[in-house]
């Protein structure tokens, strides 16, 4: 009678635990199917803010790469990270870092920084996106250079579409002239009509430039007066508005700087530096692999070295690369 039960008591025992793996089971993969659910829910999602629209979504055609837009147009395609997140992973991110910057995604200040290495484009110096290598490699491109991109995707984007035109005519004139004879005189520069007298400094510099493409088997850069003047005078603007980044508050970024004042390209870059010394400044471009790519890119065909004396480094120095096109 006692073995009977003992045996009724453990087939019960048995069965109560069955019953309970079962329904940790059917548990765990309610808690499966939902997470899936959200994943795909928040992984392609669209967000109204007053009359601005922002979307994060699987590419038409091409469900590995994901797409960011804004009013309708799409601001950035970003991939899966060679070893890290996947694209969806990375569009629930993105989808929500635009939900915290709120205002700030249509208001802030769009600029493009190099943070631990990498560069990202910011909303009022907070993170917003990070250009990784699958992302440049698959446009053919530098991370600073894809950085640029979708920065200026982003401004257009925020206008509804319109082209960025950030002064009108009579203004944009006034720049032309100011382009054709900069000012300040500290850089050693001397200006006729049809071209720029580049200083000892800036031809110092692209000496060293020259001499580590020459180490790397890369062909040496020509320097372009007409970029030497548009790189003084981004220089000598840091100096007078007290800033330093690749994004001017009256020009725009380096690339929309360039085209507008007549530069055509088919490639391009911008580094800058501020050191007391040529040899300095180059030395710690050298020591960033962002900036040392733009010195070694063998696309490039000619560059711009505008050096300009003040500010709180003591010389202010900016260098634009261009492929002419």
């Amino acid at each position: 009678m006692r073995k009977e039960m003992k045996s009724k008591s453990l087939l019960f025992l048995v069965f109560l635990f069955l019953a309970f793996l079962t329904s940790v089971g059917g548990a765990l993969a309610q808690t499966a199917e939902a997470r899936a659910a959200q994943v795909k829910e928040l992984a392609s999602r669209s967000v109204t803010r007053n009359s601005d629209v922002y979307k994060v979504k699987p590419m038409d055609g091409a469900a590995q790469i994901y797409e960011f837009l804004l009013n309708e147009r799409v601001v950035m395609r970003y991939r899966t990270m060679s070893q890290g997140l996947s694209a969806r992973e990375r569009a629930l991110i993105i989808g929500e870092r635009a939900n915290k910057l709120g205002q700030k995604l249509q208001e802030g200040t769009v600029a493009v920084a190099c943070i631990e290495g990498s560069f990202a484009v910011t909303l009022d110096n907070q993170l917003f996106i990070t250009v990784t290598e699958a992302d440049f490699k698959a446009n053919n491109s530098t991370g600073a250079g894809l950085a640029e991109v979708w920065a200026e995707n982003l401004r257009t984007a925020r206008l509804g579409g319109r082209p960025a035109e950030s002064r009108p005519a009579q203004e944009q004139a006034e720049i032309q002239k100011e382009i054709e004879a900069p000012k300040g005189s500290s850089a050693g520069e001397a200006v006729d009509e049809d071209r720029t007298t580049v200083a000892a400094q800036e031809l110092k510099m692209l000496e060293l430039i020259n001499e580590e493409r020459a180490k790397a088997g890369v062909k040496p850069l020509l320097m372009k007066p007409e970029l030497v003047r548009i790189a003084r005078l981004k220089s000598q603007e840091m100096i007078d508005k007290d800033y330093f980044n690749h994004t001017s508050p009256t020009y725009g970024d380096p690339f929309t700087m360039m085209k507008k004042l007549g530069i055509e390209y088919g490639y391009a870059g911008e580094n800058l530096a501020g050191n007391p010394s040529v040899e300095n400044a180059h030395e710690s471009l050298m020591a960033s692999s962002g900036h040392k790519k733009n010195i070694l890119n063998p696309n490039y065909t000619h560059v711009g070295i505008g050096i300009v004396e003040g500010g709180p480094y003591g010389q202010m120095f900016t260098q634009l690369f261009i492929s002419e096109s």
